[in-house]
């Protein structure tokens, strides 16, 4: 057997049908080759394909039955080329599958802002400061504003009040479609808010100083400072 990589999730196989003589079995390993894949355990190939999704495809999902996506699955929707797709679907449908692109679009904003991912924040600025007519719901119209409103803070320092660091450690570690726990605990030293977003095997600490607008977020461990 010789193995070769074919794609991310399948291994190729060779297998030569071997006669007992040398010399049939150079000439056999040569001639009859056959070819079959096995598929890698912990791999989706439905994950592999979203990951490539054209905007074709994407449009093909959108109108399919909803289903519910991993976590890998939905991370690979967080690109602003498929903003407009997203948005259009929203605005024009209503439903179970509007709502699970709501959750997406909401995700995608808490990724973006979370893991500082400049590029994407102001690809998506900018798409929403040019189509404000596509946004046709409720949910959508304040779901741009809420990220215009966290763009500014993201982009300067910005003195905020009690309220609005915990009106944006909520928007940022749960948002409305999802089902985590939320707590302000005790600020640190410097003055920084913290708070705790929990789900079963998830702790997200979340920091934000009311002086500048700056935040931090770490994953279960929390943190001593800001700095």
């Amino acid at each position: 057997q010789q193995f070769r990589s074919r794609d991310p999730t399948f291994c190729c196989a060779t297998i030569s049908i071997s006669p007992s003589e040398n010399k049939i079995v150079k000439n056999c390993f040569l001639e009859q080759q056959f070819f079959f894949f096995i598929p890698i355990l912990g791999l989706s190939k439905k994950a592999v394909d979203m990951q490539k999704m054209s905007i074709e495809s994407l449009e093909e999902w959108l109108n399919a039955p909803p289903k519910q996506l991993s976590k890998a699955e939905e991370k690979s929707l967080f690109k602003p080329k498929y903003l407009d797709s997203l948005i259009q679907f929203v605005g024009q449908n209503n439903g179970k599958k509007s709502k699970q692109i709501e959750s997406i679009l909401e995700s995608m904003m808490q990724w973006c802002f979370l893991n500082k991912r400049q590029e994407y924040l102001q690809n998506i600025y900018d798409f929403l400061s040019v189509n404000k007519a596509s946004l046709k719901t409720a949910w959508l119209i304040m779901w741009s504003i809420n990220f215009n409103y966290l763009f500014q803070v993201y982009s300067k320092d910005t003195i905020l009040t009690a309220a609005a660091c915990e009106k944006i450690a909520k928007d940022l570690v749960v948002g409305q479609h999802s089902e985590r726990s939320f707590k302000r605990l005790a600020r640190l030293e410097d003055g920084t808010f913290a708070y705790l977003a929990t789900e079963p095997e998830l702790k997200l600490y979340f920091y934000i100083q009311p002086l500048t607008g700056k935040w931090k977020f770490s994953k279960q461990v929390p943190l001593l400072s800001f700095s």
